[in-house]
């Protein structure tokens, strides 16, 4: 947990315009992966800086994002709202939300 967080501050510190994490919250367990995305959302917020979040997780969507890129088959299918994009499933490309995730 504590090498994720420098990680993200050596990053912020450089002043990105933008990030994009792929799979960042993965290794985490529940109650350190929604510290984790709180901290990422908090930042987001006060500094105005994109975040692009690779994810398969439908919980990770729901929490993190104001909008949603479905990729399936090669390509961009759907760009919307995350409510939109719930009222899509199920799909066979979008994988079901989290069981037992209290």
């Amino acid at each position: 947990m504590a090498s994720q967080r420098v990680a993200l501050g050596r990053a912020f510190i450089q002043g990105p315009k933008a990030f994009l994490l792929d799979g960042l919250f993965s290794a985490f367990d529940n109650p350190i992966r929604l510290e984790m995305m709180t901290l990422l959302r908090d930042i987001r917020n006060k500094f105005d800086i994109p975040v692009v979040l690779v994810t398969h997780d439908i919980f990770e969507v729901y929490t993190m994002a104001d909008k949603v890129m479905r990729y399936s088959g090669g390509g961009v299918t759907k760009i919307s709202s995350q409510d939109e994009i719930f009222h899509l499933l199920p799909k066979p490309e979008v994988k079901p939300p989290l069981k037992g995730f209290s």
